[in-house]
């Protein structure tokens, strides 16, 4: 009788790990950390693979280093200041001139 009990407490319990495990938000708490993706720009439809490195410089602002290629072999790399946008949880903006190729 203890072997039964046993095993039947055993799969309640994987049961109500993996409900547990399923059911968890993928929500960041934050930015920070290694980021990859693709860009696109809406004026010319330029794209292309973006990588970033973010890490918090205050309690609503990030420093990230982005990465990436133009028209599939011009490297690039630069740096920008993101802050939080006001009463957002996961909003962040940025605004930096880029040498000749804008904003």
């Amino acid at each position: 009788m203890s072997v039964v009990l046993y095993r039947f407490a055993r799969t309640i319990f994987v049961v109500i790990l993996l409900t547990l495990v399923f059911s968890m938000s993928a929500i960041a708490d934050s930015p920070q950390g290694k980021w990859k993706g693709r860009w696109l720009s809406d004026g010319s439809g330029h794209n292309g693979t973006l990588g970033a490195h973010i890490r918090p410089t205050g309690p609503t602002s990030y420093r990230a280093v982005f990465y990436g290629r133009f028209a599939v072999v011009v490297p690039f790399i630069y740096r920008a200041n993101l802050q939080q946008v006001p009463g957002t949880c996961d909003c962040y903006t940025s605004t930096r001139k880029l040498p000749l190729l804008g904003e």
